[in-house]
């Protein structure tokens, strides 16, 4: 058995899971298994899933620096890259008969383009 059926943990050969699964007998130790899972609630607590950027001015620019923002900008240049519009907002996913004509037609233009050189090259 590879993974845990209790928690997913991987097993890599353990005979007995960090949450108290037993692989011989199949049962869980109920004290060991709690025990676990307290300590994965409090490791969720500190998580990035629980960060929040709300608050006052200084925790946006924390968590701005923390998710990837250059550290060495000043709070000023944070805010007013956090404040940039986003400008490619429509779904770039171009299906059926759309996506045959602008294929088609890049692939005419290709084509053209190319006569153009040929004709100039003569």
């Amino acid at each position: 058995m590879k993974f845990c059926p209790n928690c997913g943990s991987i097993l890599e050969g353990k005979l007995k899971c960090d949450c108290g699964y037993d692989t011989l007998t199949g049962e869980v130790d109920e004290t060991t298994y709690n025990e676990f899972k307290n300590n994965e609630k409090s490791m969720y607590g500190q998580s990035c899933d629980n960060l929040g950027m709300s608050g006052n001015q200084y925790d946006i620019f924390d968590g701005a620096k923390m998710m990837g923002m250059n550290p060495n900008l000043s709070n000023e240049e944070i805010l007013n890259q956090m404040q940039q519009p986003i400008f490619n907002k429509d779904n770039d996913n171009l299906y059926g008969e759309e996506l045959a004509k602008i294929m088609n037609d890049t692939y005419l233009d290709d084509s053209n383009n190319s006569k153009n050189l040929e004709d100039k090259n003569l």
